[in-house]
């Protein structure tokens, strides 16, 4: 398997599942194990905060009806309307 995709396997992982302060503590373990130089080291924490970064930036967007273009009304009923929707990246 590539070193690459497992290192981001094991930061999509770490994203997921804890913490700020737990991620950088676990990915700091992993780096040991798989035995990386320290120029290694200081390239995937460069990566690691901007994969960070995205992903509170993402976590913070708003949704509104804006974000989504209309595909198909599905239903229409006494609480409103059922629409399908596609997400559309600004």
């Amino acid at each position: 398997m590539d070193l690459n995709y497992l290192g981001f396997e094991i930061l999509k992982y770490l994203l997921i599942n804890s913490n700020t302060a737990i991620r950088r503590v676990r990915y700091e373990q992993k780096m040991d194990q798989l035995g990386l130089s320290e120029e290694e080291r200081e390239g995937r924490r460069k990566k690691l905060d901007q994969i960070e970064t995205q992903f509170l930036r993402a976590r913070r967007i708003r949704l509104t009806k804006d974000t989504f273009q209309t595909i198909k009304v599905i239903g229409r009923g006494s609480f409103g309307e059922v629409l399908n929707r596609n997400y559309v990246d600004l």
